[in-house]
């Protein structure tokens, strides 16, 4: 199973027809996909989804993520349930008491700053950092690297922050843990996407990093009429491609931090 991107135009719709998932772009005629080939829906830009595709994906537990362009304001769509996820009760744990969520933080920064060191030996091999690092010291090695522009930069964390969390959620909902039962980012929708986000963030600044790596990067943004820049459908492909190459791996470590959660839960109930 694959996420299916749909970069849009004007008078893109999507609709259902059974199982599949029936795409009318008016550059590319009608594509259909099944949808148990799939595992989330990314639009790019503005698209008419009508109820019967986002049934279609909700009775398969398909999420739907829109990304506006010219305003990087996205939107989640998810299956809705009114049944508490199976380990709702457990994960509660980490609210009973001050002491509790303190513990949780620090865990979180401890997995945060293993994510840290290991982007960082990996883009500066040289300086091999075997012990730790202080995130004031990390954002300082990043603002040495990123592109002036801070414009440009946020133009393409954005992009790349969202696939991530496209992942992490798809990961959790798999798990049947609550996506908004976060520790670390409380009483907000998705605080638990967002935790597990915060955590796995280097790996989004290092493939921001890779992106600005290459030459003639500019060509692959553009420029907005208030100044900030905007990704092309070319650089949009560009972080896609990069993104799926690396997906495997990220999948595995996502799996590894669902495993720690679960770990530190059953240590906080002892």
């Amino acid at each position: 199973m694959r996420p299916l991107y749909v970069n849009t135009h004007d008078k893109t719709y999507l609709t259902a027809d059974g199982p599949q998932l029936v795409i009318f772009d008016p550059d590319n005629g009608e594509t259909r996909v099944p949808v148990k080939n799939i595992n989330t829906v990314q639009v790019r830009g503005r698209a008419l989804i009508d109820s019967a595709a986002i049934l279609l994906l909700a009775n398969n537990d398909i999420p739907i993520v829109i990304a506006e362009t010219k305003t990087r304001k996205n939107v989640l769509i998810l299956p809705y349930n009114h049944y508490l996820p199976k380990y709702h009760r457990e994960q509660r744990v980490i609210l009973k008491s001050s002491q509790n969520i303190d513990k949780y933080v620090k865990w979180l920064e401890t997995q945060r700053m293993y994510q840290q060191i290991n982007v960082i030996n990996r883009i500066s091999p040289s300086l091999q950092i075997n012990n730790q690092i202080g995130d004031g010291n990390y954002q300082q090695w990043i603002k040495t690297r990123r592109p002036q522009n801070l414009s440009a930069w946020q133009a393409v964390k954005s992009s790349v922050r969202l696939l991530f969390r496209s992942i992490i959620t798809e990961k959790l909902m798999k798990a049947k843990l609550d996506l908004h039962l976060g520790g670390y980012f409380r009483r907000v929708n998705f605080g638990l996407v967002l935790d597990v986000a915060l955590i796995l963030d280097p790996r989004v600044d290092e493939q921001c990093l890779l992106f600005f790596n290459q030459k003639n990067w500019q060509l692959l943004l553009q420029t907005k009429n208030d100044g900030n820049f905007l990704l092309t459908d070319a650089g949009h492909r560009n972080v896609v491609h990069r993104f799926e190459n690396k997906k495997a791996q990220l999948g595995d470590e996502i799996e590894r931090i669902i495993d720690d959660y679960f770990s530190f839960l059953r240590e906080l109930r002892i």
